[in-house]
């Protein structure tokens, strides 16, 4: 049986740390899992996005500069690597890196490569 959930929230402060966006879609995850029952599909919608030219601070929650800019390098170091070797080099450890990425793998054919003879014919 199937069941269906949603969850929002709103960030105090504009990000795209990918860190801080990953906190908060955790908190959604746990407030919409019911245990037992598998997430099939899961979604994210940003709403409202801006530039981080025109990124304002928020008054009422004040931001340390320096760690931001060190958050900012690594995001960015981050970035640079997964462009130099290959998108996924680095993964961020809240990642279930265990799971095959291709999960309907049930029907492949044992051999390494599938032989024309071995595909099923199918007619309506």
């Amino acid at each position: 049986h199937f069941y269906s959930q949603s969850a929002t929230t709103k960030l105090d402060i504009a990000s795209n740390d990918t860190s801080i966006l990953l906190k908060e879609a955790k908190i959604l995850t746990q407030q919409i899992f019911r245990p037992h029952q598998p997430i099939l599909k899961a979604g994210v919608i940003m709403k409202n996005l801006q530039s981080t030219e025109y990124l304002q601070q928020y008054l009422l929650k004040p931001c340390d500069a320096k760690k931001q800019q060190r958050q900012d390098r690594l995001m960015q170091t981050i970035d640079n690597l997964n462009n130099c070797y290959g998108n996924g080099t680095i993964k961020w450890a809240a990642c279930d890196l265990t799971q095959k990425q291709n999960i309907k793998t049930n029907h492949l054919s044992p051999a390494a490569t599938t032989r024309i003879m071995d595909i099923p014919i199918v007619k309506a």
